[in-house]
C-alpha cells in the first residue's frame, strides 16, 4: 500500500509501476495496495495489482494504466476514538493495513509490504517501508482499532504500528537494505559507499538533491531505473525483488521468482554441509594476560565445558608456578607468538591489541582444523551461553565469508571507533573460510593499519578489505555501561542470550552475591534451559491491576498498575553511560527510574531453580529489599507490599524458539506473600497490554 496525498507524487509512482511491468517477472506476483504502501505477495503467478489509497477521491477522471489502482480509505471519523486522536491522518495511514486486509482475495498472500507516499519516495519506518507476514496481519487486523484506543496520543503511524505489534509480542527484524534517508541535500556520498547489502528502498526524495546532478528528481529516478532493469543485484540502489526472494520466500517458493541472473548472497542462511552445526564445529580463541588470569579464570570456567568445547586461552607469557599444574576446568593455554619480530612492530600504536588480533592467526597455525567451521573470538572476561551460540551459528553457511558480532551499547563508543565493528569483548565469530583467507594476509593488513589502537577495529578493517561486513548477532552483548545493569538484563530483547562482557566494570548482577558467585548462580539456570534465560515474559493480574514482568532465570518485577508490553520491554535505566557526554547515550530506548508508586516495580531476584517431575521447572524469586513507596493510588489498584516471593512454573520439553515470546498466567490469593506464575505459549492474537 502506498499513501498518497499529492499529485506531485505521481511521477515517482508511475516510475515504480513501470518497473513492475518491465523490470522482473517476480513483481508480477505482487499486489501493491496503496495509502500507506502495502503489497500482497503471491507464491503463484497472478496479474500485478496495486492499489493506491487516498484520503479523498482524485478529481482526475482517469489514470494511466501504469498507475496503481486507486482506493479510498475507510472514513476514520466513524471510529469511537476519533475525537481523541492526536493525528487522525496518521491513524488513517496505519489503518490502511486493515483496509487492505478487508479487500479480501487473501488466499495466497504471504506478505504485506507497507510504505507511505505522503511525500515522493521509492518504496517500502512507513516511508522507508516494512513488511508484515500475512499471519501477523491476520492477528493484527481484528485488534487494530483496540490498539488505536490504547494509543490515541501517537503522532506517527510508524510508532503506532510498532506499539501495536509490540503488544502482540512482535519485535522489529532489522533489514539493512531498507533506507529511510533522514538526511538533507546531496546524498551521493552515502549512495557511493552503500553497505554490503542490496538496496531495497529509498525514501524522502523531496528532501534531497537529485541523485544525478545533471537531471531533475524524476529524471534521476528514471535514469537509475535503466540500470535496475538490467541487473538490480549489482545496483547500488532500489533493490526490491531480490530482497523478497532472499529473505521472504522459503526454498520451495524461491524458484518461482525468475531473474535474469543468478544471485548468491552472503546473507543466505542455508548451510551446505550434510551435518548440522554443533559445538564441536566451533573453536574458541580466548585472549587474556597472565596478570589478570587469577581473577578472570572463574569467568571462563563458569561456562567452559572440558572435553566438549574446543579452543585455547592465549596468554602473553607462560603460566607461573602459581597456575601449575594447569587446571583441567580451564581451556588449554597457548602463549602468543612474539610480535616483536614483526617488521611493523616499532610503529604499532598498541602492540598488545595486535597480539590479541593475531591470536586468530596463532590458532589457525596450530592446525587440526579439519572439522572447524567457526572461530569464536572473545576476551577472558566474556561469558558464553554455548547452546545459544551454536543455534545462531547453525543458521549461516560456514563455507562463505561471515563476520558475526555486535556493536557497542554506547553511541559514543561506536562513534569513536565504528558503527560497523564487532566488539571483541562481546565476542564475534568468523567463518572458517574467512579465517583461511585472513591468515595469509593478516600481517599485511596490520602493516596497513599500525595506528589502530584496538584489536576490534583492526579485525573489522581487515575483514572489510576482503569485502566482508559485519553481520549483527542479536544476543551478543558488549555491556558498555557501568553500575547496576539489572534494568538491562530484566528487559532483554527477543533473542537468545549469547554473551555478556565487562563484569569487572559493573555491579554484581545479583545484589546478595559477589561477581563470581553471581555468574555461577546465573549459570544454574543456563544449565537447565539457555533458550529461555533472560527472556522477558509479561502478564497481568486483573483483579489487583498488577503487571508482572519475568526475566526467566534472573528477576521478576511487579508493577501496581496495568502497563503495556510496549513500555515494559524498554529497560529501566538502572545503569549509567560508559562515557560521559551529551545524550543520546545508548543504542536502544530506556525508561527512567521513577518514584511514582504506579510506575516503580517491586524487584525480585532468582533465589533457586530446580527440576521437578514431568519436565516441570520451578524458579523462585525473592524480594531483595522493600520498595519504600506508598501503594499506587489509582482506582482499583492493590498494594503488592505483602509479596515476598514469586514462584514461576515452566512446563518445557523443547527449547524456546528464538524471537518468539511466551505468555503467562498469575495465581494469587489476596493476603498471601507468594504469587505463582505459569509460563505458557501465547494464544493467537493475544494482546499483552
Amino acid at each position: 500500500m502506498h499513501v498518497a496525498c499529492d499529485r506531485n507524487e505521481r511521477a515517482y509512482l508511475h516510475q515504480f509501476q513501470t518497473q513492475n511491468h518491465h523490470g522482473s517477472a517476480m513483481l508480477e506476483d505482487v499486489r501493491a495496495i496503496s495509502i500507506t504502501t502495502f503489497c500482497k505477495i503471491f507464491p503463484l503467478s497472478t496479474p500485478n495489482r496495486a492499489k493506491k489509497g487516498l484520503n479523498t477521491p482524485l478529481a482526475t477522471p482517469s489514470m494511466p494504466s501504469s498507475y496503481l489502482i486507486i482506493r479510498v480509505n475507510e472514513d476514520a471519523t466513524k471510529l469511537a476514538v476519533y475525537p481523541k486522536l492526536a493525528n487522525p491522518i496518521e491513524a488513517r495511514i496505519f489503518r490502511s493495513v486493515l483496509d487492505s486486509f478487508r479487500l479480501g482475495d487473501n488466499k495466497n498472500v504471504r506478505w504485506l509490504l507497507y510504505q507511505t507516499f505522503l511525500s515522493p519516495l521509492i518504496w517500502l519506518m512507513g516511508g522507508a517501508g516494512y513488511a508484515l507476514s500475512y499471519s501477523l496481519v491476520e492477528g493484527l487486523a481484528p485488534l487494530m482499532d483496540d490498539c488505536l484506543e490504547r494509543y490515541p496520543f501517537m503522532h506517527t503511524s510508524d510508532y503506532l504500528s510498532f506499539l501495536c505489534l509490540s503488544d502482540l509480542g512482535i519485535g522489529l527484524t532489522v533489514e539493512s537494505s531498507i533506507h529511510q534517508i533522514d538526511l538533507l541535500g546531496d546524498i551521493s556520498g552515502i549512495l557511493s559507499s552503500h553497505p554490503q547489502s542490496p538496496i531495497v528502498t529509498l525514501h524522502h526524495f523531496d528532501n534531497i538533491d537529485p541523485l544525478f546532478p545533471s537531471k531533475n528528481c524524476t529524471e534521476s529516478i528514471n535514469h537509475l531505473m535503466e540500470a535496475a532493469k538490467v541487473d538490480q543485484s549489482r545496483l547500488v540502489l532500489f533493490f526490491f525483488y531480490t530482497f523478497l526472494c532472499s529473505h521472504f520466500c522459503n526454498q520451495s517458493s524461491a524458484g518461482l521468482f525468475s531473474t535474469p541472473f543468478e544471485h548468491r548472497w552472503l546473507t543466505s542462511s542455508t548451510t551446505t554441509s550434510n551435518s548440522p552445526t554443533n559445538i564441536s564445529h566451533s573453536r574458541f580463541v580466548l585472549v587474556g594476560c597472565l596478570k589478570s588470569w587469577k581473577h578472570r579464570k572463574p569467568y571462563i570456567e563458569a561456562w567452559w565445558r572440558p572435553n566438549e568445547t574446543m579452543g585455547n586461552i592465549f596468554l602473553d607469557s607462560p603460566p607461573t608456578k602459581e597456575f601449575q599444574p594447569w587446571s583441567s576446568s580451564s581451556p588449554p593455554y597457548q602463549v602468543n607468538e612474539d610480535i616483536a619480530k614483526l617488521r611493523t612492530y616499532p610503529i604499532l600504536a598498541n602492540p598488545v591489541q595486535v597480539r590479541i588480533y593475531r591470536s586468530i592467526l596463532d590458532t589457525f597455525r596450530l592446525g587440526d582444523n579439519k572439522n572447524v567451521r567457526w572461530y569464536v573470538m572473545a576476551d577472558d572476561d566474556t561469558l558464553f551461553f554455548v547452546d545459544n551460540l551454536v543455534e545462531v551459528l547453525a543458521k549461516y553457511d560456514h563455507t562463505k565469508y561471515y563476520y558475526i558480532g555486535t556493536n557497542s551499547e554506547s553511541v559514543k563508543s561506536n562513534y569513536d571507533f565504528s558503527f560497523d565493528m564487532g566488539y571483541g569483548g562481546a565476542g564475534y565469530a568468523l567463518s572458517y573460510s574467512l579465517v583461511e583467507a585472513l591468515a595469509s594476509v593478516m600481517d599485511n593488513c596490520i602493516e596497513r593499519y599500525p595506528h589502530f589502537y584496538v584489536s576490534d577495529h583492526l579485525s573489522s578493517s581487515c575483514s572489510a578489505d576482503l569485502g566482508v561486513g559485519l553481520t549483527i548477532g542479536k544476543g551478543i552483548h558488549q555491556i558498555d555501561v557501568v553500575g547496576d545493569i539489572s534494568g538491562l538484563l530484566s528487559s532483554h530483547p527477543q533473542s537468545s542470550l549469547i554473551t555478556l562482557h565487562h563484569f569487572d566494570n559493573i555491579n554484581s548482577i545479583f545484589p546478595s552475591k559477589n561477581r563470581s558467585d553471581s555468574i555461577n548462580h546465573l549459570m544454574e539456570a543456563a544449565k537447565i534451559d539457555q533458550s529461555r534465560l533472560l527472556q522477558q515474559t509479561i502478564c497481568y493480574h486483573r483483579p489487583t491491576n498488577w503487571s508482572l514482568s519475568i526475566s526467566w532465570g534472573y528477576s521478576a518485577h511487579i508493577y501496581e498498575n496495568i502497563i503495556p508490553r510496549s513500555v515494559l520491554r524498554k529497560p529501566l535505566e538502572t545503569f549509567a553511560p560508559w562515557k560521559k557526554g551529551r545524550p543520546p547515550f545508548y543504542m536502544f530506548n530506556t525508561r527512567p527510574p521513577s518514584n511514582d508508586p504506579c510506575e516503580a516495580p517491586h524487584v525480585f531476584f532468582m533465589d533457586s531453580i530446580k527440576k521437578m517431575e514431568n519436565n516441570l521447572v520451578l524458579t523462585t524469586y525473592n524480594l531483595t529489599s522493600p520498595r519504600n513507596l506508598q501503594p499506587c493510588s489509582s482506582s482499583g489498584n492493590h498494594s503488592a507490599d505483602s509479596i515476598t516471593k514469586i514462584q514461576v512454573f515452566l512446563q518445557a520439553t523443547t527449547r524456546k524458539e528464538a524471537g518468539r515470546i511466551e505468555c503467562c498466567e498469575v495465581k494469587y490469593v489476596t493476603g498471601m506473600n507468594v504469587a505463582d506464575i505459569n509460563l505458557r505459549g501465547c494464544l493467537k492474537g493475544e494482546i499483552i497490554a
